[in-house]
């Protein structure tokens, strides 16, 4: 059973600043275990932090020393007791050690078998705080537990408990000055809970689920990230005139929102696998995957990716099998696993035919054109695209016969096949231009450089790249900028320009910094290096 409530007897609370000062002073580090005389002028200092003159410690010896006993010289268990102390001036450290000790031999048996392996004291000291809070705060701290990620925003405990903001705050006003939830940040900040505690919150809320409406508040949390997921999802994606503003008011804000809330939404998609939320887990996915590819977090889009396809399977849904499929490839590709990118390509291919999805079809087509062509299969590569190239034409879907023509303008390219290479680049350029999507038409432009440099038009790709990296600047994408960059440094390198190479390779190498590639990095820094012989 659960512990049953009283509140605190005083409203004499120290600020959260104050706790936090508490803290610094005794240097908390995790497993650090303190002896008697250590842990009790530990306490000490921590007491006497909010109140210089609060000499309950050292006015009774023999109860700090059982105290420090109860604690199992844990400082964050002290941390807490102090906090306890703190907001009740009329509580002596003799009487919060016996309710530790008691509340120790009352439930042992239980939490043995419910919080092993952690220590046995840490229970105590939170079973008696989780005693003094009001029911809202106890509601909170329980529900904390099973929010996905390792840290939570006031918006999304707010529809996690589904109460009032104001309340919600001063919930966590109560929890933090217990030391049971922890802050970051001080504009928009973000809560979690100490491992210790979500371990002993989850116990809590294991107890009380169908009283506190778990599963509900749960299934209610996961919905908000997929639709918010899904609305940034389409901000994200470089074509601005077809996102839809209403969420998201711009690019930028949808990918703040994506990179404070990553970790959380990876785990949501995980959580949602497990709780049978197949729906949001599969659409959760799907909408990760822009994103994450963009950030090239290929790893957590594999993962995310599989665990969307198997919901996607027990949903027996087979267009979002397919398209769970063709994220799946990309994934195994860009971690350099081509043999299973391109039989899960062709698995969605098959799929997408079996259901009529005509344009689903294509998009399959065209990534495993791509596979192919990492594999030297470039005849199927480029017979691939074609058929891509006609299935988009003649749906009249224009950004994407962009994307498949210019892709086909690689494998010509790796054939050596370099004047229709050129074209099709020019043609894909053209079409993204006429679309206003910038992203596309510099990616076209980077690839139609790499095919005029192949054929001996140096001059025309060095200006290609510096349309293109003019067009990335603008967008604010750093990685391609680096790209871009890069091949300018290595065009003015061949062309005897080394000074302004150095200039080119400095800047890409900053880009790649920026956007977290320390592989490319490492390599044009090497190549700056070779500059200078």
């Amino acid at each position: 059973m659960a512990p049953t409530r009283h509140s605190c007897h005083d409203v004499n609370r120290p600020s959260p600043g104050l706790l936090l000062e508490m803290a610094r002073l005794g240097g908390l580090r995790e497993r650090e275990i303190l002896d008697d005389v250590a842990a009790i002028s530990r306490l000490d200092a921590w007491l006497r932090a909010g109140r210089p003159d609060d000499d309950r410690v050292a006015r009774d010896a023999d109860g700090a020393k059982r105290l420090a006993g109860a604690c199992g010289g844990l400082p964050f268990a002290l941390l807490i007791c102090a906090a306890l102390l703190q907001i009740d001036p009329r509580l002596s450290v003799g009487d919060l050690s016996d309710e530790l000790s008691a509340t120790w031999q009352r439930q042992q048996e239980l939490w043995r078998e419910s919080l092993r392996p952690y220590p046995a004291a840490s229970a105590a000291v939170f079973e008696v705080a989780y005693l003094r809070m009001s029911e809202s705060a106890a509601r909170l701290f329980r529900l904390m537990s099973v929010h996905p990620g390792p840290d939570a925003s006031a918006v999304t405990l707010e529809l996690l408990v589904g109460r009032p903001s104001r309340e919600v705050r001063r919930a966590l006003g109560a929890l933090a000055q217990l030391h049971l939830v922890e802050v970051a940040g001080v504009s928009a900040p973000r809560w979690r809970l100490h491992d210790l505690v979500r371990v002993y919150a989850r116990y809590l809320s294991d107890v009380q689920s169908e009283a506190d409406g778990r599963e509900q508040a749960l299934g209610g949390l996961l919905k908000y990230y997929l639709s918010m997921t899904e609305a940034a999802d389409n901000q994200i994606r470089w074509a601005p005139e077809s996102a839809d503003t209403a969420t998201f008011a711009s690019r930028d804000g949808a990918l703040a929102w994506l990179e404070t809330e990553q970790l959380s939404l990876i785990a949501a998609v995980q959580v949602a696998g497990e709780c049978g939320w197949d729906h949001v887990a599969v659409g959760l996915s799907l909408s990760l995957a822009e994103y994450l590819a963009q950030r090239r977090l290929f790893d957590e889009l594999l993962a995310t990716t599989s665990v969307g396809l198997s919901a996607a399977v027990r949903l027996e849904d087979q267009d979002l099998q397919g398209s769970a499929l063709t994220n799946l490839g990309l994934a195994q590709q860009e971690l350099g696993r081509t043999e299973e990118a391109i039989a899960a390509h062709r698995d969605a291919v098959a799929i997408f035919r079996a259901v009529g999805d005509y344009e689903g079809t294509g998009d399959a087509l065209n990534n495993l054109g791509l596979a192919l062509r990492e594999q030297e299969q470039l005849e199927e590569s480029i017979a691939v695209h074609r058929d891509a190239v006609a299935i988009y034409r003649e749906a009249g879907n224009r950004q994407a016969e962009a994307r498949a023509v210019n892709n086909l303008g690689l494998a010509l390219k790796r054939m050596r096949c370099l004047d229709e290479a050129i074209t099709r680049h020019e043609e894909a350029a053209a079409i993204y231009r006429a679309m206003r999507d910038r992203h596309g038409e510099g990616m076209a432009l980077g690839n139609l450089a790499r095919a005029l440099r192949e054929s001996g038009r140096s001059s025309e790709a060095i200006s290609a790249w510096q349309l293109a990296t003019s067009i990335f600047a603008e967008i604010g994408d750093d990685h391609a900028r680096g790209i871009a960059l890069s091949n300018i440094g290595s065009a003015l390198t061949e062309d005897g320009r080394s000074v302004e190479a150095v200039s080119a390779y400095r800047e890409a190498a900053d880009m790649f910094r920026a956007s977290g590639d320390a592989e490319r990095e490492h390599r044009t820094r090497e190549r700056l290096a070779a500059v200078f012989g």
